[in-house]
């Protein structure tokens, strides 16, 4: 028998390492006494999403390097996404204006806006399939959308 507590315990653990590795490198840019509520967030993140993204077509797998992995359909690339819009919004400074979506008129905006608005339809299918792996993968493709957008 494996406890949840054990699970998500050495998720964080194995997160931690993951963080400070990065930090020493270089390749994350926080400060040190900021590791742990990182790794937690990580760790953590990437045992829920692992399972929710999980549809019951496929063959669940427990893998913790491709859970923490920080690229392709995991928790710690959609995060890795989110700390990148936060940082953007905040280097944006105070509130931002409206804007007219008309001219957002490059492909990587559009793909973003798409996205976007396929939302609604992702948690109704979610909820009416009672299939939480619908919005993980949602999630998963506007992360993809922003990236191409970013790049």
């Amino acid at each position: 028998v494996v406890f949840l507590d054990d699970v998500l315990e050495e998720a964080v653990d194995r997160a931690r390492e993951k963080v400070r590795a990065n930090i020493a490198s270089g390749r994350y840019d926080v400060a040190p006494e900021e590791a742990e509520a990182i790794a937690e967030t990580l760790g953590v993140g990437a045992v829920i999403y692992a399972d929710l993204y999980q549809g019951p077509e496929r063959q669940i797998t427990f893998d913790w390097d491709r859970m923490l992995a920080d690229d392709g359909n995991t928790a710690t690339y959609i995060q890795y996404t989110h700390a990148r819009c936060r940082s953007i919004l905040r280097k944006a400074g105070g509130d931002t204006p409206a804007g007219d979506p008309a001219l957002l008129t490059d492909p990587e905006e559009q793909a973003v806006l798409k996205q976007l608005a396929r939302m609604p339809h992702a948690v109704r299918e979610a909820g009416e399939k009672y299939l939480p792996a619908t919005v993980a993968a949602w999630t998963y493709e506007l992360a993809r959308a922003f990236s191409r957008f970013y790049d």
